[in-house]
């Protein structure tokens, strides 16, 4: 695939670029912003978002590094970096083996490939900035847009464009990590019946694969847990749930809800638009709005 994208430098003096790069924790950053909201990317990191700042309760939304950050390369295991900000998974999320229609093996790296890959800028101003990778397993493109729209709000826009010579099977994910405390709460609107365990949940039987239902689930020691309420430390278990496929390809808004802070932050996720391209493509938006 020919790469158009700008690299990132400072060495390129194009205004707009300039005026928004900072240094984020000795990386060349990225930073656009409002009278409410500031957001810090790391383009040398995957594209990595590493700040979402709401500046009227000086609270910051996303989990901040714990150990120093450092490029990956490809192939690195997710779990071996700093678990913080907000990468982007893309083919897919656990690593796996995908066979190609002519036959090619391909070895899929954990939480995908591009979190590991240096992302290029395509525009920029104070309020929007466009980015992109490229696959290595396949001739693809990933564009994402983020654009600050309202004085609090945070809208994303996804492009995906394949020149590969067949089509592929992906699975992408926006891979927030938000920052949570105890009686901190989820919410889906519409709402949701059911998720999908990504593994099993201890003390209570479920399996992985199984939908677990959204209601109070007991444990074997017949203690009482409401899974979308975040618990104590020392309840020391956590999970990974899906939504189940048929509530994934439809409009959906999670809330996160702090009543220690008395904010909330909505994401609110619109049906992909499919366009015509060789062989595939994919326009997936969502907007987050802090309140």
């Amino acid at each position: 695939m020919k790469k158009d994208c700008v690299i990132f430098s400072p060495s390129l003096y194009v205004r707009k670029l300039r005026d928004i790069l900072v240094i984020w924790q000795g990386f060349e950053s990225l930073q656009i912003e409002s009278q409410v909201l500031r957001l810090v990317t790391v383009p040398e990191l995957g594209g990595k978002i590493v700040s979402i700042f709401d500046k009227r309760r000086d609270y910051e939304w996303l989990v901040s590094p714990t150990r120093p950050l450092r490029p990956a390369s490809w192939g690195s295991r997710f779990s071996d970096y700093d678990l913080s900000g907000w990468d982007e998974m893309f083919p897919t999320i656990n690593a796996c083996e995908f066979v190609g229609v002519d036959g090619t093996r391909y070895n899929l790296p954990d939480h995908g490939e591009l979190w590991t890959q240096a992302w290029a800028t395509t525009s920029a101003d104070d309020t929007a900035l466009s980015m992109c990778a490229y696959g290595v397993f396949q001739s693809y493109k990933l564009e994402r847009r983020l654009e600050i729209t309202d004085a609090d709000t945070l809208y994303l826009d996804y492009t995906l464009t394949s020149q590969a010579e067949h089509p592929f099977p992906f699975i992408w994910a926006a891979h927030p990590l938000f920052r949570a405390f105890p009686e901190s709460r989820l919410s889906f609107t519409p709402p949701i019946a059911e998720m999908m365990l990504a593994s099993a949940l201890p003390r209570t039987g479920f399996q992985q694969g199984q939908n677990v239902s959204l209601a109070t689930i007991v444990l074997e020691t017949g203690e009482k847990v409401d899974i979308l309420r975040v618990g104590q430390p020392t309840f020391t278990h956590s999970r990974k749930f899906y939504v189940p496929k048929e509530d994934s390809l439809r409009s959906v808004g999670i809330g996160i809800y702090s009543p220690i802070h008395g904010i909330k932050l909505k994401i609110h996720k619109f049906e992909p638009k499919k366009h015509i391209m060789n062989p595939i493509g994919l326009g997936q938006n969502a907007v987050c709005t802090g309140r």
